[in-house]
């Protein structure tokens, strides 16, 4: 047997946040998946291995997030008062969730006191 996870499908729902569609990081979950059904033995693939994961506007608390216009705001342009963080650096690139890359290693080092 063949399986495809993830694969190309038109898919709508009632009742779910817009929360949920905004973008942010991305997490491997249908690829797991995948990883853990051929390694018991089924012929599996995952069409897409990854998903959006922890919307960047929530992972920084900006904002009223029940306001749909600041799901993309672009937070690099607001102001330091909009976030309930204290400092933030979002990645250059999108990153796998809690990826810690050299870039964001950098910036927490250089924050440390001497």
């Amino acid at each position: 047997m063949h399986g495809v996870l993830g694969g190309p499908r038109a898919i709508t729902t009632d009742g779910f946040p817009e929360l949920d569609g905004a973008p942010g990081g991305t997490l491997e979950s249908f690829g797991l998946l995948a990883d853990a059904l051929a390694a018991a033995g089924e012929d599996t693939e995952a069409a897409h291995r990854s998903v959006c994961f922890v919307p960047s506007v929530s992972a920084v608390a900006i904002r009223d997030l029940d306001q749909q216009d600041d799901l993309y705001a672009d937070i690099g342009e607001l102001p330091p008062e909009d976030s309930e963080a204290d400092d933030f650096l979002l990645s250059s690139a999108n990153e796998a969730h809690a990826s810690m890359t050299e870039e964001l290693a950098r910036w927490v080092l250089d924050r440390l006191p001497d």
